[in-house]
């Protein structure tokens, strides 16, 4: 199963993903982190530039809303980005989006986007830099990194 995207631009309300109905959640997520997803990813990432909102990445990387067919639990909706791993808190001012694939127990990180806000209390992050070569590593690799719900990144700490 690949996940298509359809990225619609609204005029009034900024940049918004498109839907894609999937029969399980679960299974769209594994799909979204694996290594296909994930070179995908790497040729989308040439789309990325500094001062790009979350919301305008998710549109270059392909982000869709995952809707369950016939919901089990909370909602049944989950945002996806194919080839994103997690969401990674460095400060209250900083975040790293880390990129890869999680699939047949390994897990690579191949690229990660540096997020910055003026203030803890600002929502409007920002890219700074696309690191190639991170370090790190998300610490539940297999996590859901978006919390549909609010639409905001599930944070991971490295301390």
């Amino acid at each position: 199963m690949a996940l298509v995207v359809a990225v619609h631009v609204a005029a009034c309300s900024g940049v918004r993903l498109g839907e894609r109905r999937v029969p399980e959640l679960a299974r769209a997520e594994q799909v979204a982190r694996n290594r296909v997803a994930y070179e995908r990813a790497r040729e989308r990432a040439t789309r990325l530039k500094r001062g790009m909102a979350p919301e305008e990445v998710e549109a270059a990387m392909g982000g869709v809303i995952a809707v369950e067919d016939e919901p089990r639990g909370e909602g049944g909706r989950q945002k996806l980005v194919e080839g994103l791993l997690c969401v990674v808190e460095v400060s209250p001012r900083r975040q790293r989006w880390l990129f890869g694939y999680d699939e047949d127990n390994v897990v690579l990180v191949g690229f990660a986007l540096d997020f910055e806000r003026e203030s803890p209390e600002s929502e409007d992050w920002l890219v700074q830099r696309i690191d190639q070569a991170p370090q790190e590593e998300c610490r539940e690799p297999g996590a859901t990194p978006r919390d549909a719900s609010r639409d905001h990144p599930k944070r991971v700490d490295l301390r």
